[in-house]
């Protein structure tokens, strides 16, 4: 009986639950909420409204449902509006109360659903994809290399301590689980009066070596010392005084002694196999005049780049197995053929590169240097994109925490059409190369083959602000502008351009997609004569905007047949990869990659 009782019990209660529309209003809530909810994720990330609002909708909802029940209970939504309850169970309740709110929680229902399958099937590549890191705490397990004062009192010998302090960078790269910071970004601190604390914040590290190195005939003289960026107290500081002679075994020194400090500290253990610039044979002699070339070539000075090659003949002529040599070599005789305007030039410049990687190669296959140095010559001077990729990646297995590598394995991989892979690629070389304007240039490039162009344009600003004095920079703000569509923004960045011949070309850029064809047709013929026929390229990126893909194909061929090498940033331009959908694009692809 009992049992019977409270059967009889719990019916009446769901039969009153039922006669008050409380499961109805449940049900009419639960849709209505999930609703809110699926709107919240799917629209409001456009707006760049915070995550914490979605949160709070959701807990909102979750905390509001007992008390929408308990009101359900209490009272109902009539014609007159909304009234209390009866308690007189014989009471009836219209019936077209309760069609109705079944029909509003069909309604909600189907709507919730529709944005939920929306959300599903509408192609987000190009705005979600590869979104920007969310700063993080700077790792303990950190340190960049300052450039050593050079106190030998001659400037001229600057290149040797700078070679020294590239040296222990990349000494101290061999170990597992140490972020060490560019050559590059390092150096723009030379003769810095910033604090420790700057310096390290601005580079995104723990800790500083710095000092001095002083060369006086035999006898050589190394102050080193490894402070804690935060607060500049000393980790460890030592002098050397060491015969030149004994110049490795001293570098060597000095970067087992501060990799000992911070293992000692943070490492787990060692990592990645040796890189470095020193000759095999040791012979010092070969290594100044390798060191003498190395700054010749980042002088950016042209002109210099062949007295670059000069001096990397004399360190190969003293070591003729010196494969950093060759290596060096081979990307200032890829430099000189970029500058040259003549086909003799351009094709015995073009075989110097080809010769000296190759044998730089063949010296030393274990050298991440050698690697990537095989790469450029294989992509910018053979066009022979499957081999560049191949060699870029094994200069990555090498060498993963070299800015320079991952920046040439971000260009080839976007080459091959993969731009979020390249830009995961471009943007771990920022990591370690924060302060190198190239590296953001490259990520603005990358960012842009994917349809980020809000991100594209922070890295092309943030590539301006560390170097205002660079060529180009509103030539790429025009390029943004014109794939947004905004022909007025393209035009007034364009206007700003003052590099030659980039000017004319970004107004070229801009007059595509506007309003007045006649000073569109104007600006093509305009950037053909300035270009004199060396950038075909850029004229087929003109066509395309205008949406002749026929006359984009015809000049995209063209650059084939000036310079195949050239033309490899074809494959990475975000205006003509949207002729990739074209059936001609594939066997254009083919064609130009095919190498030389």
């Amino acid at each position: 009986m009992a049992g019977t009782r409270g059967g009889t019990a719990f019916r009446d209660f769901v039969a009153e639950l039922q006669r008050r529309n409380v499961i109805r209003a449940a049900a009419l809530y639960t849709a209505a909420a999930w609703l809110l909810v699926q709107v919240a994720t799917q629209v409001f990330p456009f707006f760049n409204i915070p995550n914490w609002v979605v949160r709070w909708i959701v807990v909102a909802a979750l905390i509001g449902f007992p008390i929408w029940l308990v009101l359900a209970w209490m009272y109902e939504l009539s014609p007159e509006g909304l009234r209390r309850e009866s308690e007189d169970p014989r009471a009836e309740r219209p019936e077209r109360d309760a069609r109705r709110m079944n029909a509003w929680i069909v309604g909600i229902a189907c709507l919730a659903v529709a944005v939920l399958v929306s959300g599903l099937l509408v192609d987000r590549r190009g705005s979600e994809v590869a979104p920007a890191p969310t700063p993080t705490a700077i790792p303990e397990k950190s340190i960049a290399v300052l450039p050593l004062r050079n106190e030998s009192g001659d400037l001229q010998d600057r290149y040797f301590s700078d070679g020294l302090s590239e040296d222990l960078t990349t000494e101290l790269a061999r170990f597992g689980g140490l972020k060490v910071i560019s050559r590059d970004s390092a150096f723009r601190f030379r003769d810095s009066t910033a604090d420790s604390a700057t310096i390290g914040a601005q580079l995104g590290v723990a800790t500083l070596l710095q000092g001095s190195v002083r060369r006086q005939g035999d006898a050589l003289r190394i102050s080193a010392t490894l402070v804690r960026a935060a607060d500049g107290s000393v980790i460890w500081s030592e002098r050397f005084d060491r015969p030149y002679k004994e110049l490795f075994a001293t570098q060597d020194e000095i970067a087992h002694a501060v990799a000992s400090s911070l293992k000692a500290k943070w490492l787990p253990g060692d990592g990645a196999a040796a890189q470095g610039d020193r000759p095999p044979s040791g012979n010092l002699d070969a290594y100044q005049a390798f060191l003498r070339g190395a700054a010749d070539f980042r002088s950016g000075d042209p002109a210099r780049a062949r007295k670059a090659v000069d001096e990397f003949a004399e360190a190969i002529r003293i070591d003729p197995a010196y494969a950093a040599a060759y290596a060096g070599t081979a990307i200032a005789w890829s430099v000189i053929k970029a500058g040259a305007t003549d086909a003799k030039s351009i094709a015995d410049a073009a075989a110097h590169a080809r010769e000296a990687s190759a044998r730089a190669l063949a010296l030393n296959a274990d050298l991440a240097l050698a690697h990537m140095v095989r790469a450029t010559v294989l992509f910018n001077v053979d066009a022979n994109l499957a081999e560049a990729v191949e060699a870029a990646r094994r200069a990555y297995e090498l060498a993963p925490h070299d800015g320079r590598v991952l920046a040439t394995l971000a260009t080839v991989t976007a080459a091959q059409g993969d731009a979020e892979r390249a830009v995961q690629y471009a943007r771990e070389a920022t990591v370690l190369d924060p302060l190198a304007p190239q590296r953001y240039e490259t990520l603005g490039d990358d960012l842009a083959l994917l349809g980020s162009f809000d991100e594209a344009e922070a890295a092309y600003r943030k590539a301006e602000a560390l170097s205002p004095n660079r060529y180009r920079y509103y030539n790429f703000l025009t390029q943004l502008a014109v794939l947004r569509g905004d022909a007025k923004k393209a035009l007034e960045y364009a206007e700003r351009e003052k590099s030659e011949p980039w000017d004319v070309i970004s107004r070229a850029y801009a007059l595509q997609i506007g309003t007045d064809r006649a000073a569109a047709d104007a600006a093509i013929e305009a950037v053909e004569r300035a270009c004199d026929g060396t950038c075909p390229a850029i004229v087929a990126a003109l066509y395309a905007l205008r949406g002749d893909a026929d006359r984009a194909f015809e000049w995209m061929y063209k650059q084939i047949d000036v310079d195949r090498g050239d033309g490899m940033g074809i494959l990475s331009d975000p205006i003509l990869s949207r002729l990739r959908s074209d059936p001609r694009y594939a066997d254009f692809a083919k064609k130009l990659s095919q190498g030389a």
